[in-house]
């Protein structure tokens, strides 16, 4: 019989691994043109679109096999910004982030096990001063995953990163995302 201590060990193993993978792949994402201009890793314009390498770390060490909720807001682009070449049709911020859904759902579903919980628009800043940035969102997603590892799991998916992860950046203005307790 496997002990706790030593299963706890070798998922701390895979747990870094996991974790190497997406920081180095959210590295590579930055150097990536999709957003007309290069997206340097450490000197972004806006840091709400990739985590730090300190929020992916904080993310695993707190606990990898309990449920966790991201609370999703999204900001779009009036137009994705796919970059030249990219042979992505032209489409609107809100139409790039549906074909993220898109690959986020069929292609790493498994892997995920997500559960959206709500997908739907803003409709009027309730308590706060509208026409703010920090008030200013056009929608709010948010999604169930069984544990914070399923979340990682996602997130090193090769698929997920490869298909994935461009139309996110095209269609994303900003987007702040909260972890909750699941």
């Amino acid at each position: 019989m496997t002990s706790k201590t030593t299963l706890r060990s070798r998922w701390r193993c895979t747990a870094d691994r996991i974790t190497s993978t997406i920081i180095a792949s959210c590295r590579a994402q930055s150097r990536i043109t999709c957003l007309g201009t290069p997206r340097e890793w450490g000197s972004m314009t806006d840091r709400s679109i990739d985590p730090t390498a300190d929020q992916v770390r904080a993310l695993r060490d707190a606990g990898v096999d309990r449920p966790v909720v991201m609370l999703n807001l999204l900001k779009f682009r009036e137009l994705a910004q796919y970059g030249e070449n990219s042979g992505h049709p032209d489409c609107s911020g809100e139409e790039a982030y549906q074909r993220y859904q898109h690959v986020f759902t069929v292609a790493v579903g498994g892997t995920s096990r997500a559960e959206v919980l709500y997908d739907g628009p803003v409709e009027q800043v309730f308590i706060g001063m509208a026409g703010t940035p920090e008030t200013d969102w056009d929608k709010v997603l948010v999604v169930r995953y069984p544990s914070a590892k399923h979340f990682l799991a996602m997130m090193a998916n090769e698929e997920y990163r490869a298909t994935g992860l461009v139309h996110r950046y095209a269609g994303l203005e900003r987007t702040v995302l909260l972890q909750c307790k699941g």
